[in-house]
């Protein structure tokens, strides 16, 4: 054996209907103990799919000491996930999860590349926000995905508490309907259910900052006459500011 584990960076745009699961099922398909982790820290567009060799139970404790390491934890600050609870609420969906939100139904092979010619009819702009609902919608509320002590584990709890807000604001955000404030909102509730978390507050600050950028250059380019219905848009939305 090779390999203990494999990951996988899995796009969560440009698959519509049913190809978003059609892909869960091709992974799982080699790798039944598969896992879903999304990170929080940014909205980020992708899910990393995490196969294993037997089913995961991670120890929090183990990689909070892990990544006591100098160098990782600098690493891993960059992008303000130096907070090993923060990594922790990563793990969105377990394998029977995964299973469930996959579902049955075909695959995609060599001999039969469907992904190949359903993907670009079937995309669509929501695709990313509605995949991410759906991975939310199959999460279920205090299932046990991490095993360490007892201290460690109620750490982890306002993580786990906040993640879902977190995830229906980068949702919001990433739709391309300009709903900064619907982010906004996702964002200081999951900050309310989680003040521990640092990295929210950063986020928060990131998100206004390009709001204000946006809707400035949208703003000049309407009031110098412009015609798209982007632009337009992007006016409505400053008016629920």
């Amino acid at each position: 054996v090779l390999f203990r584990s494999v990951t996988v960076w899995m796009p969560l745009g440009g698959l519509g209907g049913d190809t978003f699961r059609m892909a869960l099922r091709t992974f799982r398909a080699v790798f039944p103990h598969t896992t879903i982790w999304y990170m929080t820290n940014q909205p980020t567009h992708y899910l990393l799919l995490v196969g294993t060799l037997d089913r995961l139970r991670p120890d929090v404790d183990a990689m909070a000491a892990a990544m006591q390491t100098a160098t990782v934890r600098a690493d891993l600050a960059e992008i303000r996930l130096d907070d090993p609870w923060k990594v922790a609420a990563s793990l969105v969906l377990d394998e029977d999860e995964v299973a469930a939100l996959a579902g049955d139904g075909s695959v995609n092979t060599d001999r039969h590349p469907l992904l190949e010619f359903a993907a670009p009819r079937l995309a669509y702009r929501d695709s990313l926000a509605t995949n991410l609902r759906a991975v939310v919608a199959h999460r279920q509320p205090r299932r046990p995905r991490w095993t360490g002590s007892e201290t460690s584990l109620a750490d982890l709890e306002p993580y786990l508490e906040a993640t879902p807000a977190l995830i229906e604001g980068h949702a919001r955000y990433q739709r391309g309907t300009f709903d900064y404030d619907g982010a906004l909102a996702q964002y200081r509730l999951a900050s309310e259910r989680n003040p521990g978390d640092r990295s929210v507050g950063a986020l928060i600050a990131d998100v206004e900052r390009t709001r204000e950028v946006w809707l400035r250059e949208f703003e000049a380019r309407t009031l110098a006459g412009s015609t798209d219905a982007r632009d337009w848009m992007s006016q409505i939305g400053r008016a629920h500011v």
